[in-house]
């Protein structure tokens, strides 16, 4: 219905520098509200009910009367945040009508990005819309940080505080008790990366009681010390302590402490401390001293506050080995995510590596499951009316003929079935991971060099040296030219992968390029050059993927930002400009996935009985793969121009394929988290 939504909210998540689990202790923290975010579109109702519906239809629509006193849905249900923000206004302002609302967001669950808090955020927002008050944004902030505590964690303020005070360009000093918001811009040749260690921490979960348990571990670490008699004299707040007494004494007292308090206060003072220092070194532009201090952050999270696991261990290690400044677990911890700060021509060799180290040996595809993230520093929380004659743009839907219902199903055929390392092995008669065993330990950081240097110069050339006119694709000419130069890669082995590897790119992406002209693109639009190179992203599933979180359109919502970002720029200054921001960041996280496709081939290609003959196969099935990739994206993007993205997506994912894929995972991996659209 054209005119059924007024308003629409929009409330970002976050990813916190440093100052980890100090603000419920009254002390600073130093957040990024990035640009991911929960949205709710809606209309104000006559009564006083709140009837809410998610874009993913696996979280089932719920409503509820406002009232002082909310019992909530059962633990872990998503409603009880929009009860959260409900029951906090109704008492402080008394409100008189609810609203019907439409929910959607992309920040990931269970990941300690504050996708929980940006929901109680754009609920309470929407409350506000829908009966006409307006709050100043410093009481919202606390209003909300109170109400989210409804859900039954023990929170401090910081995560609803960035999500209304966010400012693009810039990290957030939070102080506490009085609220006090500092901007701090965020030098410009630096870069903030989120990685996902994709072990779940639910605030609603397993992970709420430990959270609450450090919370009254620091409460009691504080009476303990000032019941001493040593204490006799001293402050009696953390906030005192920390910037009354000197750090020396403030260690000294954490000592005489038994465990594990001893350990808690002397995460919480130092941590403290830290969160200046890295203030002072973020306003000096003085990476590398920032990030020692996440470093040190880190260690002290580990030994300290005891809220890391193995998995975010290894992938802060992992980040270090690949360039990272300094990294840190993020967030609560028990899992979820770290931080990592990099110099921005670091940026593609760190993501790279962190594909091919930590999620590639897990057989996982870091770009499907969106696992990395460049953050871009984002304004806070917004409210826009909409229009009456407010309207979804894009093309009429139409649902498909019967004709273009089995090109979807070609199309899905090709992309879906089966993964390059399964054709490979069908080649070399042994499972791919043999091969990958044959390969030096060097062969990730020189495979991750190669894809982004091949894939930096296919976006400079090879579409740009294509003719506009359409024509027949020519995939056995393409096909035929590969093969020479995987033989050379057969032959030569690992030490020809720098030359051999960008030529191969050159020649598929050509060979992509005449396919998408066969499929009615036109390459004079920015934005079908860069689908070009968005089918290295297209590997298919391996035996270990998740069908669900590697699905063709999970890997495109994946790029969807960075595409759209890339295709922006071209349009205003062309491609000249290769370092830009923009450009690298879309060519690391294709090269994030591609690598893991050049790290198969180059394992065939080290198995004994493949040789020079048996590498030019090996590349003639590799060329052939991207080209049914191409072939089967650019199908659907021809039946997207025609009938839209919607209604393409809901038969792509409808089709009753024999021993078909399941159809790619849109939102959260569990209905008790926040509402996230991949």
């Amino acid at each position: 219905m054209a005119s059924r939504w007024t308003h629409r909210v929009r409330a970002p998540g976050r990813v916190n520098l440093i100052g980890e689990h100090t603000d419920y202790n009254g002390l600073p923290v130093l957040p990024v509200a990035i640009q991911r975010s929960v949205r709710i579109e809606l209309r104000a109702r006559g009564d006083r009910r709140v009837r809410l519906t998610n874009e993913d239809p696996r979280f089932e629509p719920c409503e509820f009367e406002i009232a002082a006193d909310l019992a909530p849905f059962p633990s872990g249900h998503w409603g009880n945040y929009a009860k959260a923000a409900a029951q906090a206004l109704q008492r402080r302002s008394g409100l008189d009508g609810g609203f019907d609302g439409l929910v959607a967001g992309d920040i990931p669950a269970a990941a300690g990005l504050s996708s929980s808090s940006a929901l109680v955020v754009a609920s309470a927002l929407a409350l506000l819309a829908a009966n006409g008050i307006e709050l100043e944004r410093g009481e919202l902030m606390e209003l909300t940080a109170s109400a989210e505590r409804y859900v039954g964690t023990d929170s401090g303020g910081m995560d609803q505080a960035i999500s209304l005070g966010g400012r693009a360009g810039h990290a957030v000093r939070i102080d506490f008790d009085p609220l006090r918001l500092e901007p701090v811009p965020l030098p410009a040749d630096w870069r903030i990366v989120i990685a996902n260690s994709l072990v779940e921490a639910r605030k609603s979960g397993g992970a709420q009681a430990a959270y609450n348990a450090r919370v009254r571990e620091c409460r009691e670490a504080l009476a303990a010390l000032l019941a001493r008699p040593t204490a006799l004299g001293l402050p009696t707040t953390y906030r005192g302590l920390v910037s009354g007494v000197q750090s020396g004494r403030l260690l000294e007292l954490a000592a005489a402490l038994p465990a594990p308090l001893s350990g808690r206060f002397r995460h919480v003072v130092t941590e403290a401390a830290r969160v200046d220092e890295a203030v002072a070194a973020m306003r000096a532009g003085d990476l590398e001293a920032f990030g020692r201090l996440l470093d040190a952050s880190h260690a002290s999270l580990r030994d300290d506050y005891e809220v890391s696991c193995k998995e975010l261990d290894e992938l802060v290690g992992c980040a270090r080995e690949h360039g990272a400044a300094g990294a840190r677990l993020t967030g609560a911890g028990f899992g979820g995510c770290a931080v990592l700060a990099a110099r921005a021509e670091a940026l593609p060799g760190l993501l790279a590596g962190l594909a091919q180290s930590f999620y590639g040996r897990r057989g996982i595809d870091p770009v499907a499951r969106d696992a990395l993230l460049v953050a871009e520093p984002s304004d806070g929380a917004q409210t826009d009316r909409l229009e009456d004659a407010y309207a979804r743009v894009g093309p009429t839907t139409m649902p498909l003929s019967a004709a273009e219902i089995e090109d979807l199903r070609r199309a899905q055929k090709l992309l879906e079935h089966p993964g390059l390392a399964i054709k490979l092995t069908n080649l070399i008669g042994t499972p791919i991971e043999k091969g990958m065993a044959l390969l030096p330990k060097r062969a990730s950081t020189l495979v991750n060099d190669a894809t982004t240097k091949a894939l930096r110069a296919a976006l400079r050339l090879a579409v740009v040296t294509m003719g506009k006119k359409p024509r027949p694709a020519s995939r056995a000419t393409h096909r035929v030219l590969a093969i020479g130069s995987g033989a050379a890669g057969g032959f030569f082995g690992l030490p020809a992968l720098a030359i051999e590897l960008p030529v191969s790119t050159a020649i598929i992406l050509r060979s992509v390029a005449d396919i998408a002209r066969s499929e009615g693109e036109d390459l004079s639009s920015p934005e079908s050059r860069l689908a070009c190179i968005e089918v290295f992203a297209f590997g298919g599933p391996s035996r270990g993927d998740d069908a669900a979180e590697t699905g063709y359109f999970a890997v495109r919502s994946a790029l969807s930002i960075a595409v759209a970002e890339a295709a922006q720029f071209i349009a205003e200054k062309g491609l000249v400009e290769e370092g830009a921001p923009v450009l690298v960041r879309l060519v690391a996280q294709i090269a994030s996935r591609f690598s893991v496709a050049v790290s198969e081939k180059l394992a065939a290609q080290a198995v004994p009985v493949v040789g020079a003959l048996g590498g030019a196969t090996v590349n003639a099935i590799f060329v052939s793969h991207f080209q049914d990739m191409a072939t089967g994206h650019f199908i659907v993007r021809r039946l997207e121009r025609a009938h839209g993205f919607e209604e393409v997506r809901r038969a792509y994912a409808n089709l009753d394929l024999a021993g078909s894929r399941a159809p790619p995972r849109i939102g959260p991996r569990a209905s008790g988290d926040p509402p996230r659209i991949a």
